[in-house]
């Protein structure tokens, strides 16, 4: 596993962390150079109506400015974090090709 936390690294570069992304939103983590942003939603992002709205515009913003959008759940990350890596490996894959 560690060596795919290591394999993302390298494939992206630094990844800013809550940063900015062309659209102005905050976003979780965002590889400029790959125009990939990746959030992890806790409970309140489905539970709360308004948030989960709030998710759709900022994903819809986030595509509109040629940003790839990878949503993971909290929990996934402890339960499931090998195919969440895999997940974020084949998006980095796919998106070097394109840039």
């Amino acid at each position: 596993m560690d060596g795919d936390l290591a394999e993302i690294h390298t494939a992206v570069g630094p990844v800013g962390v809550h940063g900015r992304s062309p659209s102005a939103e905050k976003i979780d983590l965002f590889c400029a150079v790959l125009k990939l942003a990746i959030e992890i939603d806790g409970p309140q992002h489905l539970a709360d109506p308004a948030a989960y709205r709030s998710d759709r515009r900022k994903d819809a913003l986030l595509q509109e400015n040629g940003c790839h959008v990878l949503r993971f759940l909290a929990e996934d990350l402890g339960k499931h974090l090998d195919a969440t890596l895999d997940a974020i490996l084949r998006a980095i894959t796919h998106l070097r090709r394109k840039y």
